[in-house]
Protein backbone atom coordinates (compact mmCIF):
# COMPACT_ATOMS: atom_id res chain seq x y z
CA UNK A 1 0.00 0.00 0.00
CA UNK A 2 1.35 3.55 -1.06
CA UNK A 3 1.99 6.09 1.57
CA UNK A 4 -1.03 8.04 0.59
CA UNK A 5 -3.10 5.25 0.52
CA UNK A 6 -2.22 4.60 3.82
CA UNK A 7 -2.17 7.81 5.80
CA UNK A 8 -5.75 7.81 3.96
CA UNK A 9 -6.94 4.40 5.55
CA UNK A 10 -6.09 5.89 8.76
CA UNK A 11 -7.86 9.04 9.03
CA UNK A 12 -11.43 6.90 7.99
CA UNK A 13 -10.32 4.16 10.92
CA UNK A 14 -9.61 7.10 13.48
CA UNK A 15 -12.78 9.25 11.91
CA UNK A 16 -15.18 5.93 12.58
CA UNK A 17 -13.75 5.93 16.22
CA UNK A 18 -11.68 2.57 15.61
CA UNK A 19 -8.62 2.75 18.00
CA UNK A 20 -6.83 0.75 15.57
CA UNK A 21 -6.58 3.70 13.61
CA UNK A 22 -4.66 5.23 16.06
CA UNK A 23 -2.49 2.61 16.55
CA UNK A 24 -1.61 2.42 13.51
CA UNK A 25 -0.76 5.91 13.06
CA UNK A 26 2.03 5.68 16.12
CA UNK A 27 2.74 2.23 14.53
CA UNK A 28 3.18 4.04 10.30
CA UNK A 29 5.10 7.07 12.40
CA UNK A 30 6.63 7.62 15.37
CA UNK A 31 10.16 6.05 13.91
CA UNK A 32 10.80 8.86 11.84
CA UNK A 33 8.94 11.19 14.23
CA UNK A 34 11.62 10.59 16.72
CA UNK A 35 14.69 10.71 14.43
CA UNK A 36 13.69 14.24 13.73
CA UNK A 37 12.70 15.11 17.01
CA UNK A 38 16.04 13.76 18.20
CA UNK A 39 17.94 15.85 15.40
CA UNK A 40 15.87 18.67 16.71
CA UNK A 41 16.37 18.20 20.59
CA UNK A 42 19.89 16.65 20.62
CA UNK A 43 18.90 14.47 23.46
CA UNK A 44 16.96 11.49 23.38
CA UNK A 45 15.07 11.82 26.53
CA UNK A 46 13.98 15.06 25.32
CA UNK A 47 13.00 14.18 21.86
CA UNK A 48 10.84 10.97 23.20
CA UNK A 49 9.03 13.40 25.45
CA UNK A 50 8.38 15.69 21.95
CA UNK A 51 7.44 12.41 20.34
CA UNK A 52 4.83 11.96 23.42
CA UNK A 53 3.65 15.31 23.08
CA UNK A 54 3.36 14.94 19.57
CA UNK A 55 1.11 11.94 19.61
CA UNK A 56 -1.01 13.56 22.97
CA UNK A 57 -1.48 16.75 20.55
CA UNK A 58 -3.02 14.78 17.55
CA UNK A 59 -5.03 12.40 19.56
CA UNK A 60 -6.60 15.74 20.96
CA UNK A 61 -6.20 18.01 17.28
CA UNK A 62 -6.89 15.18 14.79
CA UNK A 63 -10.54 16.33 14.44
CA UNK A 64 -8.86 19.68 13.20
CA UNK A 65 -6.89 17.98 10.30
CA UNK A 66 -8.59 19.16 7.65
CA UNK A 67 -7.05 16.89 5.04
CA UNK A 68 -5.99 19.73 2.36
CA UNK A 69 -2.25 18.73 2.80
CA UNK A 70 -0.29 15.38 4.00
CA UNK A 71 -1.06 14.18 7.26
CA UNK A 72 2.61 13.45 7.09
CA UNK A 73 3.61 17.21 7.37
CA UNK A 74 0.94 17.67 9.55
CA UNK A 75 2.86 15.38 12.05
CA UNK A 76 6.56 16.79 11.22
CA UNK A 77 4.60 20.29 11.94
CA UNK A 78 3.22 19.47 15.32
CA UNK A 79 6.43 17.44 16.60
CA UNK A 80 8.91 20.72 15.34
CA UNK A 81 6.51 22.85 17.49
CA UNK A 82 6.97 20.40 20.39
CA UNK A 83 10.85 20.67 20.09
CA UNK A 84 10.75 24.33 19.69
CA UNK A 85 8.14 24.51 23.31
CA UNK A 86 11.26 21.73 25.04
CA UNK A 87 14.06 24.10 23.52
CA UNK A 88 12.85 27.25 24.91
CA UNK A 89 11.16 25.45 28.43
CA UNK A 90 15.16 24.36 28.51
CA UNK A 91 16.88 27.51 27.18
CA UNK A 92 19.79 28.06 29.78
CA UNK A 93 20.69 24.37 30.05
CA UNK A 94 23.49 22.47 28.15
CA UNK A 95 23.74 21.41 24.73
CA UNK A 96 24.31 17.84 24.70
CA UNK A 97 26.38 16.66 21.44
CA UNK A 98 24.71 13.82 19.32
CA UNK A 99 26.49 11.02 17.67
CA UNK A 100 25.20 9.23 14.83
CA UNK A 101 24.68 6.36 16.59
CA UNK A 102 22.19 8.43 18.82
CA UNK A 103 20.24 8.87 15.70
CA UNK A 104 20.52 5.82 13.63
CA UNK A 105 18.03 2.97 14.39
CA UNK A 106 18.40 -0.85 14.56
CA UNK A 107 17.65 -0.80 10.26
CA UNK A 108 19.87 2.13 9.80
CA UNK A 109 22.78 0.48 11.27
CA UNK A 110 24.98 -2.63 8.93
CA UNK A 111 24.55 -5.91 10.42
CA UNK A 112 25.96 -7.98 7.66
CA UNK A 113 29.34 -8.22 6.23
CA UNK A 114 29.95 -5.54 4.04
CA UNK A 115 30.51 -5.77 0.34
CA UNK A 116 33.79 -6.80 -0.94
CA UNK A 117 34.00 -3.24 -2.61
CA UNK A 118 34.01 -1.64 0.66
CA UNK A 119 36.25 1.46 1.71
CA UNK A 120 40.00 0.49 3.28
CA UNK A 121 40.13 1.03 7.17
CA UNK A 122 41.49 4.58 6.65
CA UNK A 123 38.97 5.39 4.46
CA UNK A 124 36.20 4.19 6.59
CA UNK A 125 37.90 6.25 9.51
CA UNK A 126 37.30 9.49 7.51
CA UNK A 127 33.59 8.61 6.14
CA UNK A 128 32.84 7.89 10.54
CA UNK A 129 34.94 11.10 11.18
CA UNK A 130 32.91 13.01 8.52
CA UNK A 131 29.30 11.74 9.43
CA UNK A 132 30.41 12.49 12.80
CA UNK A 133 31.24 15.95 11.99
CA UNK A 134 28.38 16.65 10.27
CA UNK A 135 25.75 15.20 12.73
CA UNK A 136 27.50 17.89 15.08
CA UNK A 137 27.34 20.53 12.63
CA UNK A 138 23.64 19.81 12.28
CA UNK A 139 23.16 20.31 15.92
CA UNK A 140 24.64 23.52 15.90
CA UNK A 141 22.43 25.27 12.98
CA UNK A 142 19.99 27.82 14.66
CA UNK A 143 16.72 25.68 15.12
CA UNK A 144 14.25 27.07 12.11
CA UNK A 145 17.14 26.68 9.85
CA UNK A 146 17.74 23.42 11.55
CA UNK A 147 14.05 22.31 10.58
CA UNK A 148 13.97 22.93 7.02
CA UNK A 149 17.59 21.28 6.70
CA UNK A 150 15.91 18.12 8.42
CA UNK A 151 12.94 17.93 6.89
CA UNK A 152 14.53 19.14 3.55
CA UNK A 153 18.12 16.92 3.34
CA UNK A 154 17.77 13.92 5.89
CA UNK A 155 13.65 12.90 5.71
CA UNK A 156 13.36 13.80 2.10
CA UNK A 157 10.25 16.35 2.10
CA UNK A 158 9.82 18.66 -0.57
CA UNK A 159 9.98 22.27 -0.80
CA UNK A 160 6.25 22.43 -0.52
CA UNK A 161 5.66 19.77 2.00
CA UNK A 162 8.37 21.23 3.96
CA UNK A 163 6.46 24.95 3.92
CA UNK A 164 3.30 23.49 4.59
CA UNK A 165 4.68 21.64 7.44
CA UNK A 166 6.08 24.43 9.07
CA UNK A 167 3.53 26.56 8.13
CA UNK A 168 5.68 29.08 6.05
CA UNK A 169 6.31 29.98 2.00
CA UNK A 170 8.46 28.05 -0.47
CA UNK A 171 10.73 30.84 -0.06
CA UNK A 172 11.21 31.11 2.79
CA UNK A 173 12.32 27.38 3.12
CA UNK A 174 14.54 27.95 0.62
CA UNK A 175 16.31 30.70 2.04
CA UNK A 176 16.51 28.65 5.64
CA UNK A 177 17.88 25.69 3.47
CA UNK A 178 20.14 27.90 1.82
CA UNK A 179 21.84 29.34 5.30
CA UNK A 180 21.33 25.64 6.78
CA UNK A 181 23.46 24.47 4.21
CA UNK A 182 26.02 27.57 3.92
CA UNK A 183 26.22 27.44 8.16
CA UNK A 184 27.39 23.83 8.08
CA UNK A 185 29.69 24.10 5.10
CA UNK A 186 31.49 27.16 7.17
CA UNK A 187 31.78 24.69 10.23
CA UNK A 188 33.39 21.88 7.93
CA UNK A 189 35.73 23.91 5.78
CA UNK A 190 38.46 23.81 7.98
CA UNK A 191 37.59 19.92 7.82
CA UNK A 192 37.78 19.66 4.42
CA UNK A 193 40.75 21.77 3.87
CA UNK A 194 43.25 19.58 6.30
CA UNK A 195 42.35 16.46 4.31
Amino acid sequence: MDELAEEKRILELIGAGDAAGFDLLVERFAPRLFRYALRMCGDESEAEDALQETFLTVQEKIGQFRGEGRLRNWLYKITGNACLQKHRANKGRRVTELRLDDIMTHEDRITEEPPSWRLDPAEQALSAEMAQRLEQAITQIPETNRQVLILRDVEGLSTRETALALDITEETVKVRLHRARAFVRRLLKDYFEGK
